[in-house]
């Protein structure tokens, strides 16, 4: 026969579910004014990098027009040089055959033309010049850049893994619960029926405490996890448990079983990221929201910019890309450490909760022993003595 067990949750629904709220992000008045002038300071350093992008977009696109231009007028330089060249020759071994005017002009052309020549290479020089002052001040701006960034998301990091460690802990108060189930017996004995009837009531025990620490988990704001999600990320564990009553109901059909237990949800990992998102979000917007680092670059360091001249720049964004691996690693580590303790701690609670569970079925034991005991000697008695 099929074993079927219904769970009828009677406990309190609103069981710490005021204290439970996540409390929204908060900054203290010098953590908000510290974190904002930080990050206006990012905000317009990175407006300066725009704005040496532009002036460096500006002087290489000058500098590359300069540059075509160069090899017109060398064309046009040679062309006036070869054509001066000409007339004086025809001039030396024919005197008088040329006439003074078209040699005046010839050499007044190729005048111009060298004028031209040395001109466009005059700016080309000019725009170079830009550019490497440009680049030298763009790898000044962006390592000045990085520093204020490590400097914010340190500050940021600090404040935002307080605040998840607060209002886990709030959330996470061990609180009382009280379950009835009622679980109907199959075909097994009627210790199989009890003892499977108190683990029902468990269950219940540990799936109420999850509902309403989920229902309290709603109201993290930023929070994008469904209910079920964050179910499914939330465990309880229960201690201190009591089966306050235990009978058959019906006809001998099932047990009812009443019991009371500390119910203490537990966070898992992916959910405290969410969280820490959700409350990073919030820092963000209360210090005058985020830049988006990953789109600000150094201006210096382009495609077409020789290897010599990036050498340092790219030796900056290695250091920074190992700062931000650094940061990384070590919230992994705190993470590892959170998990190991709260494994230490589910451990500890699961032996805690086994010696109770054997001492109670000892206990029991006994009651059941001495009640047997008291009915054999209560027949015992019963029986009368027949004499002879």
């Amino acid at each position: 026969m099929k074993l079927i067990s219904i769970f009828s949750i009677s406990s309190l629904m609103f069981v710490f579910y005021a204290q439970a709220v996540a409390a929204a992000t908060h900054l203290a008045p010098d953590q908000r004014t510290q974190l904002t002038q930080e990050n206006n300071l990012i905000k317009a350093k990175v407006k300066e990098l725009d704005e040496i992008s532009k002036d460096l977009i500006a002087a290489k696109t000058k500098s590359d027009a300069t540059l075509d231009s160069i090899d017109h007028l060398q064309q046009e330089s040679d062309q006036a040089a070869q054509r001066l060249a000409a007339l004086q020759k025809i001039d030396r071994e024919s005197p008088d055959t040329i006439a003074p005017e078209k040699l005046a002009e010839a050499k007044s052309r190729n005048r111009e033309a060298l004028t031209a020549l040395n001109d466009a290479r005059s700016k080309s020089d000019e725009y170079l010049n830009q550019v490497s002052i440009l680049n030298a001040k763009a790898s000044g701006k962006y390592a000045e850049f990085l520093i204020l960034e490590k400097s914010f998301e340190r500050d940021v990091d600090t404040i935002v893994n307080a605040q998840v460690d607060q209002q886990i802990l709030s959330m996470q108060t061990t609180r009382e619960v009280t379950v009835t189930t009622r679980t109907t017996c199959g075909d097994e004995t009627i210790k199989q029926c009890r003892d499977r009837a108190t683990k029902a009531a468990e269950v219940a025990a540990s799936e109420q405490g999850s509902i309403v620490f989920v229902s309290s988990l709603t109201e993290v704001k930023n929070f994008n996890l469904s209910k079920d999600e964050i179910r499914s990320e939330v465990q309880a564990t229960l201690s201190n448990k009591e089966v306050v009553k235990q009978q058959m109901f019906g006809e001998a059909e099932g047990y009812e079983t009443t019991l009371k237990a500390n119910v203490s949800p537990v966070i898992g990992d992916s959910l405290r990221e969410q969280m820490s998102e959700g409350i990073r979000a919030e820092v963000y917007a209360l210090a005058g929201g985020q830049v988006d680092y990953t789109q600000v670059k150094n201006p210096a360091i382009s495609d077409d910019t020789p290897v010599a001249q990036t050498k340092s720049q790219r030796k900056a964004e290695s250091d920074a890309r190992a700062r931000q691996e650094a940061r990384k690693a070590a919230r992994a580590e705190e993470e590892r450490r959170r998990k190991e303790e709260a494994a230490q701690a589910e451990e500890e609670r699961r032996r805690a909760a086994e010696a109770a569970r054997m001492e109670e079925e000892r206990r029991q034991q006994e009651a059941r022993d001495r009640a047997a005991r008291e009915e054999e000697e209560r027949q015992r008695s019963a029986t009368p003595t027949i004499n002879f």
